[in-house]
């Protein structure tokens, strides 16, 4: 009942942890009270690793390397209401050393776009009050900035549909649920390299 989301889960991830237990030999369960709440559980036999000792090391001669100039990091809004959700992407982002402002709704995703200069928005689809679509709208109407800056959309649907109706909605790119990092940074590089203007001359010069 607290989810804010439009639709429930299907329990596929509980399915995925069943399978994953018993490939380890383990056993799964779960102990439910009406009123009271649930308890989820397992039991695997896993062996103490044995921890390696380390090399002695090999006398090396060292040369320092030039430094290298230090690459300026996007500056990244995240519009995303689920709390697990933004830590995964935050988690991705620190891979290049890389941060990103929250918007817990699209109402504060709007204003926080409106207050600030950003380089790319990363904007989940459902969420409560404001969807992604309509605050991609909103974004777009706030003036140059957000007709130019980047749009990509996060959303678990991933049919064919489902992503047009992103592109129809004015939004650049398209991500599905769950993210694979690559595919995540490959959709990002793509905007922030050519920008938005330029990627969608092209397309509409080959369309």
């Amino acid at each position: 009942g607290a989810t804010s989301r439009k639709f429930g889960g299907t329990g596929l991830g509980l399915a995925i942890c069943k399978r994953l237990v018993e490939l380890m030999g383990g056993t799964i369960d779960v102990k439910s009270t009406v009123g009271e709440g649930s308890t989820f559980w397992f039991e695997a036999p896993l062996k103490i690793a044995v921890e390696a000792q380390p090399a002695p090391k090999a006398a090396t001669t060292t040369t320092t390397a030039p430094a290298q100039p230090a690459i300026e990091s996007p500056r990244i809004l995240l519009a995303e209401d689920n709390p697990i959700n933004q830590e995964v992407i935050c988690g991705f982002l620190k891979f290049r050393g890389w941060n990103c402002d929250i918007a817990n709704d699209c109402m504060e995703a709007v204003d926080a776009f409106k207050a600030g200069a950003f380089d790319l928005v990363l904007m989940d689809v459902q969420m409560p009050a404001m969807d992604g679509y309509a605050a991609t709208r909103a974004i777009r109407q706030t003036g140059r900035a957000g007709e130019t800056t980047p749009i990509i959309a996060l959303t678990a649907n991933a049919m064919r549909s489902d992503q047009q109706r992103c592109l129809d909605a004015d939004m650049d790119g398209y991500v599905a649920k769950p993210i694979d990092r690559q595919k995540f940074f490959a959709e990002m590089d793509r905007w922030l390299e050519s920008g938005r203007d330029i990627v969608q001359g092209d397309q509409a010069n080959t369309g």
